[in-house]
């Protein structure tokens, strides 16, 4: 085996880094898992990366100046019951109530102003992503006031335009009529004074309409206690005013600033006057609102004003409480769902601390589902879907190892006919090769044979030839012999002795007798 000796340097240097990310995310702020919420009424909240934060507010129903720096958040992520939700604690910061909060595009909210126990209009803007507060610069006064004088329950939205914090009304034991806009990327205040064309209002309700580019302010309260701060007088909801984003772009002057007066309707009627109802933009830019005083006895309500046709339309909802609510506030808290947070019922609390809101159906309901939540008919649905999915791919992969088992069997079956046929070949090569060699032996032995044949042929010729002459020149003898017989004086005898041609002597003396077969030279006639 190899020895390294860097693998256990490599092993401690990653131990090393694993040690340092833990301590770095132990030193990061974590929201902690709370041990209860204490029920509030006049809280600030908003809805940032997909988490909703309240912030304090007036825990004791019979004392005004019981606030409150309670800091609490919940995960919109993940569905819970309304009755208990997961609340986390936050870091905390001064105590404060009726002031309004908003979320900017890069998740800060910023709260503003509100009562608190310094008597100034302090903002703070709570970082989302570190989990800090950051102190912003006081809002600016309204000569002849004090230079930071306290703004109770001012009205405040996010000018998309602008990309500014928009605050407007409050009041100092008198209500106001100032316009403030505010910064977030550098916390400067850009421009501020009085509003011209808008009445001074108490905890006015303020939205941006997207598609007019400008923020509505309508409803509020012109005349308040200068004893308990409380208003006494509320706006009706028959007029509301459009502050253009564009115009005021233009001026620092806030006298110069385009304000154009809208004319609110309903077929049904119009809602009551009321003070701090629950508000919040649907889509479309349509506005929802629930509830509110008038502005000591509680309303149970709900209206929506078309921006296109700016009509009021009352919109029931099923399962929602019969006794009406105030000092809540309302969130957007995704998948059509509206949390309605806080507010308390006569000289009680709500029970639950968060309810919703399902827009869908209209109903009121105590469990919020997550933004990772799925519904059972989703649930039916993807279910089948995988399923789908799976089959197929499924019976993809069967039909693949099919396909592979097959060609691994073609591939092994040319293998084994490749083998067989290589085998053969050599076998026949082999066999052609002894062929060869045999006809080879055998062409030489038939070479020989017939050089042996040609050899014998040729020494028989003379032979045959002699004989042929020989046999002609004994048959030409005998005919002639027979047409001229040899003259005698003797007759002729038949001896022994006798010297006929015929006889034993010639036989015995007959060419034919001499003649072998290893007598090569032809004889001469």
């Amino acid at each position: 085996m190899t020895h390294h000796p860097s693998r256990p340097l490599r092993a401690a240097g990653a131990v090393t880094w694993v040690l340092v990310l833990m301590l770095l995310g132990c030193a990061l702020p974590q929201a902690i898992l709370a041990q209860g919420f204490e029920h509030v009424t006049f809280a600030s909240s908003a809805v940032a990366l997909k988490r909703l934060y309240v912030y304090g507010g007036i825990t004791n129903l019979s004392m005004l100046s019981s606030y409150t720096s309670q800091h609490m958040s919940v995960s919109l992520k993940s569905s819970f019951k309304c009755s208990n939700p997961p609340w986390e604690t936050e870091l905390a910061t001064e105590k404060s109530a009726f002031a309004p909060a908003v979320a900017d595009t890069d998740g800060r909210i910023i709260v503003a102003s509100g009562r608190n126990d310094s008597g100034l209009a302090p903002v703070a803007i709570f970082n989302d992503a570190k989990r800090e507060w950051t102190q912003a610069p006081y809002i600016p006064g309204e000569e002849p006031h004090s230079k930071n004088p306290p703004r109770n329950s001012p009205g405040m939205a996010y000018d998309n335009t602008l990309k500014n914090i928009v605050l407007f009304g409050g009041s100092n034991n008198a209500v106001s009529n100032e316009i403030n806009y505010f910064d977030p990327q550098d916390l400067s205040w850009k421009r501020s004074g009085p509003l011209t064309g808008v009445p001074g209002l108490y905890a006015p309700i303020m939205h941006y309409i997207h598609q007019l580019e400008s923020i509505l302010i309508m409803g509020g309260c012109t005349n308040v206690d200068s004893s308990t701060g409380l208003p006494t007088q509320c706006a009706d909801f028959t007029t509301a005013y459009l502050v253009s984003s564009k115009s005021a772009a233009l001026t620092t002057n806030t006298s110069d600033i385009q304000v154009t007066k809208v004319n609110l309707t309903g077929p049904e009627g119009l809602p009551a006057a009321r003070f701090m109802p629950c508000t919040i933009t649907l889509a479309q830019d349509a506005i929802f609102m629930h509830g509110g005083g008038n502005p000591h006895n509680a309303l149970a309500d709900s209206w929506i004003l078309n921006p296109d046709t700016w009509v009021w339309s009352k919109r029931p909802i099923s399962n929602a409480p019969a006794q009406g609510i105030m000092g809540h506030t309302c969130e957007y808290g995704f998948r059509e769902q509206i949390l309605v947070v806080g507010g308390h019922q006569g000289n009680e609390f709500v029970k639950n601390p968060i309810s919703v809101i399902l827009i869908k159906d209209w109903s009121w309901t105590d469990e919020f589902i997550g933004s990772k939540a799925i519904s059972e008919p989703v649930k039916i649905g993807l279910g089948i879907s995988i399923a789908i999915v799976l089959s197929a791919v499924i019976a993809g992969l069967i039909v693949k190892r099919r396909r592979d088992q097959t060609k691994r069997k073609q591939e092994k079956e040319c293998r084994d006919c490749e083998a067989t046929r290589g085998s053969s070949d050599h076998h026949h090569h082999h066999h052609r090769h002894r062929e060869s060699e045999r006809k080879t032996r055998h062409k030489g032995s038939d070479r020989h044979d017939k050089q042996r044949r040609n050899h014998s042929r040729r020494s028989t010729q003379p032979c045959e030839k002699a004989q042929l002459d020989t046999m002609e020149d004994i048959t030409d003898q005998q005919r002639r012999h027979k047409r001229h017989p040899p003259l005698s004086t003797s007759p002729p005898s038949v001896h022994s002795n006798d010297t006929s041609p015929f006889s034993d002597k010639h036989k015995e003396r007959s060419p034919l007798s001499s003649i072998t077969l290893q007598d090569t030279p032809r004889q001469q006639q």
